[in-house]
């Protein structure tokens, strides 16, 4: 495996003013410094706030 391996992760919470979620995402073994999590963790929330 070369290259850097790096694990990502982001916690988030929402709404900011009353918080009704919160949610840890952590990626294993990201190629580079990437900010990998964010996405996911952007799609977890605009399912949870739509559905």
């Amino acid at each position: 495996m070369g290259g850097n391996r790096y694990h990502n992760w982001v916690t988030v919470f929402a709404p900011y003013e009353d918080p009704e979620i919160v949610l840890t995402v952590m990626i294993e073994n990201v190629k580079g410094e990437q900010t990998a999590a964010l996405p996911v963790a952007k799609e977890v929330l605009d399912w949870y706030f739509v559905r």
